[in-house]
């Protein structure tokens, strides 16, 4: 089921769901492959922020071997300067959990008895959850004027010439 997905969004796996120093490494690896043709002599900017492992000395080695420049937001900051998080990553939750209201009104008893008793397994709803994923990012993935606005509203997409700098 994850490997239909694998055209829109890219899953990866952690016992423990938490973004270790491996998930972070492939990560970076997979992020690599898919920016390295939008600047092939220059450095990408990566704006994150200051999770341990996309701190590590492995994790900024194979930055600076990719060329890719790390840019950690300060901390207590997420809500002024994260793109992500407040804009783009709270729409796409959102999108998301319309699929899953919808899915819960549609099939009460799935969502809330036991897997034995006619409830859905642990696997089905991951499965879903990647499918609504999909789903919310393709609804929003070509809203342009939406992540131009997200990205130069908390500062990290500046005309380089000086122009917007108010902003």
């Amino acid at each position: 089921a994850y490997e239909a997905l694998a055209d829109d969004i890219d899953i990866y796996f952690q016992p423990k769901a938490w973004a270790d120093g491996h998930v972070c490494s492939v990560w970076l690896d997979r992020f690599h492959e898919q920016t390295k043709h939008l600047t092939p002599r220059l450095e990408i900017l990566l704006g994150m922020d200051q999770h341990g492992s996309q701190m590590t000395r492995h994790f900024l080695s194979k930055c600076q071997r990719k060329g890719i420049v790390p840019l950690y937001t300060p901390a207590n900051c997420t809500d002024v300067v994260a793109p992500v998080d407040h804009h783009v990553g709270a729409r796409l939750k959102h999108l998301i959990g319309q699929l899953y209201e919808a899915a819960f009104e549609d099939n009460h008893d799935a969502w809330v008895l036991p897997p034995g008793q006619g409830g859905l397994q642990t696997k089905d709803r991951r499965i879903l959850l990647a499918q609504w994923t999909a789903a919310a990012w393709n609804t929003m993935k070509n809203e342009h004027a939406f992540f131009k606005s997200a990205f130069t509203s908390t500062g990290w997409a500046l005309g380089m010439n000086g122009e917007d700098d108010e902003l």
